[in-house]
């Protein structure tokens, strides 16, 4: 049986201050969450990682859901939204980077913590309320600029239409894992997302 870590003696430590020991304290909860899963997430154990005092963590992120929240943020970077001047080719390369993101370390943990969601409601609000300030979404933002050249209808931007094509990459991901064939990115994008946006 392993020995439990050492008590950190936060005296001899460095003194980092802001986006340095933001990025330490949430590299720490990555680990964190990819060792143990949010229902086991210790806010003081991630103080322990990044090496740094507890208060440091609560002050910042006073608990689990929102620092699981501001890691979703930051890792990995915001997709950049590509102009090709055709829907077909934008729609595809969006999906080809939130897959590429799904085969990162947010994959390592997006299916625990969808499992946790489902029965901690406080995750759930969570969740929520980051996907709703992460408007406009990328595939919102194809749309838009699709609307504008008349190659979709005008109704394409609602939540309901630019956010089929991610879920259906999404529910690959928890059944299949990752890669994501681009088979399957191309027959999202032909088969669904396409026919219910053009006009």
């Amino acid at each position: 049986m392993a020995n439990p870590e050492p008590s950190v003696d936060h005296r001899t430590l460095s003194r980092r201050r802001g986006r340095e020991l933001d990025d330490a304290i949430l590299d720490a909860a990555l680990e964190e969450l990819t060792e143990y899963g949010y229902a086991a997430f210790s806010l003081d154990r991630v103080a322990e990682r990044a090496r740094t005092g507890k208060t440091s963590v609560y002050k910042r992120w006073p608990g689990r859901p929102e620092i699981v929240i501001a890691l979703l943020s930051r890792l990995p970077d915001r997709i950049e939204v590509p102009d090709t001047g055709d829907l077909r080719e934008d729609l595809l390369a969006v999906l080809r980077a939130f897959a590429k993101r799904l085969a990162g370390p947010l994959g390592k943990v997006m299916p625990g913590l969808f499992a946790d969601s489902i029965k901690d409601p406080e995750l759930r609000d969570a969740f929520r309320a980051h996907i709703l300030a992460s408007r406009p979404m990328p595939t919102q933002q194809v749309l838009q600029r699709a609307i504008e050249r008349g190659q979709a209808r005008s109704s394409a931007t609602e939540l309901s239409a630019a956010t089929v094509g991610p879920a259906l990459v999404r529910e690959h991901f928890l059944l299949h894992g990752a890669p994501i064939p681009e088979a399957v990115l191309v027959d999202i994008v032909d088969n669904t997302v396409l026919p219910l946006v053009r006009p």
